[in-house]
């Protein structure tokens, strides 16, 4: 069994696509590469984003596979530490998956929206939403929706720390579509990433997942509401291990497998939907 290649076309579209991976998950992303070939857009090469574990071989296998990708550099990361010099808590922040996975596409992205990505996320229809955010010029905002919110943030905080009431929405950040002009200036953005380490020393949590969700929940909950719509769960499966078993995934345009139910994930795409991305 062999990959079939596949080809981005470099092209001068408004959208960038950032997709989030490491080392541990670099089959993940490979599917998650073709899917958004097959469904979402040929046309946009997407940009490998990471933590840093990447090694030669994973780059060598992902050039080989998808000609004309991208995959984010040491000289990128030293051009973003860069720009940070003056935002310590934002480079705080660099140091960790999280950190890398928001602020390197805000950073080195050259286009006016950016979509951000999981890498154990596939898509398994065409993204309606998704689609019209890249084709569409009309300014408006996507984020996946959460059955439970994950902030270590209350309403009363929001309104003190980040001066806007929280939105009612719940939010995972699996999938983002957003407008750079939205996004809070770096100034700004290190004050709201500042206050959300003083929450997190305040509760004893460590977990950087918490705090991305944080950040993004905040940036989101400053985006007037008009400019702003969620990705439907019954769409966007975020917990595709189970959604498998309830067989309800016909109506799906994406699912999300949690890191830990990887033998399900490959289950399903050789059984049922990738099969056409190899030769036999």
């Amino acid at each position: 069994m062999v990959f079939k290649k596949k080809f981005f076309t470099n092209t001068t579209s408004s959208t960038q696509i950032f997709i989030m991976s490491c080392h541990r998950d670099v089959w993940f992303l490979i599917f998650a590469l073709y899917s958004i070939h097959t469904y979402v857009s040929s046309n946009i090469t997407p940009v490998i984003n990471h933590d840093g574990s990447l090694n030669r071989n994973d780059c060598l296998l992902l050039n080989f596979l998808f000609k004309g990708i991208r995959i984010l550099s040491v000289e990128d990361f030293d051009r973003v530490k860069k720009k940070l010099k003056q935002h310590q808590a934002c480079l705080e922040l660099y140091k960790h998956w999280n950190g890398k996975k928001l602020l390197n596409p805000l950073l080195l992205s050259n286009t006016s929206k950016i979509i951000l990505l999981d890498s154990d996320l596939f898509f398994i229809k065409s993204p309606e939403e998704i689609i019209n955010f890249i084709k569409s010029s009309n300014r408006m905002n996507y984020f996946a929706e959460d059955i439970l919110g994950y902030e270590l943030i209350s309403p009363v905080e929001m309104k003190f720390y980040i001066k806007c009431n929280p939105m009612k929405e719940k939010l995972n950040s699996s999938i983002i579509c957003i407008y750079k002009k939205d996004v809070p200036s770096l100034d700004n953005l290190n004050k709201i990433i500042d206050n959300i380490f003083l929450l997190k020393k305040k509760r004893m949590i460590d977990l950087s997942h918490l705090i991305e969700q944080t950040v993004f929940f905040c940036i989101f909950s400053l985006i007037p509401n008009q400019y702003k719509r969620k990705l439907s769960l019954h769409k966007y499966i975020n917990m595709a291990d189970k959604a498998i078993n309830k067989n309800i995934i016909k109506y799906a345009y994406s699912l999300h497998f949690p890191f830990y139910s990887k033998n399900k994930f490959f289950k399903y795409i050789f059984i049922f939907k990738f099969r056409n991305f190899f030769y036999y």
